[in-house]
């Protein structure tokens, strides 16, 4: 138990400072349409198992017309107020065993069960700005993209190498595997790269709050661990 909650609090504590956007500025939030929660609870996935609050994204899409309605009502008080409800910032992780010696806490994929109503919020916020960050993203990245894809980067790849070897020309390719890339990201970061690129602050704020006073309950030995 011990070692698990170390290991998690060294992974996700931030030991490189970076500063913070300035996210002081006045914004307008447009009203949340009941077709925008409609379009987010369709993009739930189904057989997820639920967070904390036991709410199944069955239960949300089963219930789609009833709960967008009530959903885009109170969506923008959320948006407006920069802060979510405190039962969204609790979540459940779940250790997933992956190769290797499994008394090694390293050899464990975490799992983040989240809130599925959380997760509608937020892709009502990601849906209006994803056109702006696909915008400012350039092409050399394709993964996580709409119409992009890394086999065509692997096919350019693949003709390049085989031109070089037609004539006989040197070339080098230099591959970088990050370890724990996701759990290192710092979120300074990631909120400033959002600013640099143009996105409304009511929504990097929004963004930022989940990220702050939020905790995870790892189950170990049928025993929660709060990290």
């Amino acid at each position: 138990k011990e070692i698990c909650k170390k290991f998690y609090e060294q992974l996700f504590s931030s030991i490189v400072p970076v500063e913070a956007p300035d996210l002081s500025m006045p914004s307008f939030v447009p009203e949340v349409t009941r077709s925008e929660v409609e379009k987010a609870i369709r993009a739930t996935n189904q057989n997820k198992a639920a967070a904390i609050d036991q709410i199944h994204a069955e239960e949300i899409r089963a219930d789609g017309e009833i709960l967008a309605k009530a959903l885009s009502a109170r969506f923008p008080w959320y948006l407006n107020l920069g802060k979510i409800l405190a039962e969204w910032k609790r979540s459940r992780t779940v250790l997933i065993p992956k190769k290797g010696n499994h008394e090694d806490i390293r050899n464990y994929r975490p799992i983040c069960l989240l809130s599925h109503v959380y997760k509608v919020f937020m892709r009502v916020i990601y849906n209006r700005i994803e056109s702006i960050l696909d915008e400012k993203t350039g092409r050399e990245l394709a993964g996580f993209r709409k119409r992009f894809s890394t086999i065509d980067h692997i096919l350019a790849l693949t003709q390049l190498i085989e031109r070089c070897r037609d004539y006989w020309v040197p070339v080098c390719l230099l591959f970088v595997d990050f370890k724990k890339t996701f759990d290192l990201l710092k979120h300074n970061a990631i909120l400033q790269s959002l600013s640099d690129q143009g996105v409304d602050p009511v929504y990097i704020v929004n963004i930022k709050d989940p990220l702050s006073e939020s905790n995870t309950e790892i189950i170990l030995f049928e025993r929660p661990i709060s990290i």
